[in-house]
C-alpha cells in the first residue's frame, strides 16, 4: 500500500497473478547516475 502499511491476503482469495508491464524503477534514472552508482545497483540486484 502506498501509506507503508502491509496487508495479508489468503491464498484462496486470489485469482489471478501476473508480472506487471511496468518497471518499479523510475524512468531515466540511469541517466542520472555516475557509472559507478550504476554499478553499484546492478551489483546489488
Amino acid at each position: 500500500m502506498s501509506d507503508g502499511r502491509m496487508i495479508e491476503l489468503e491464498l484462496s482469495n486470489i485469482e489471478e497473478i501476473k508480472p506487471s508491464q511496468l518497471s518499479l524503477m523510475p524512468d531515466d534514472l540511469v541517466g542520472h547516475m555516475t557509472a559507478q552508482k550504476l554499478a553499484d545497483v546492478l551489483t546489488y540486484l
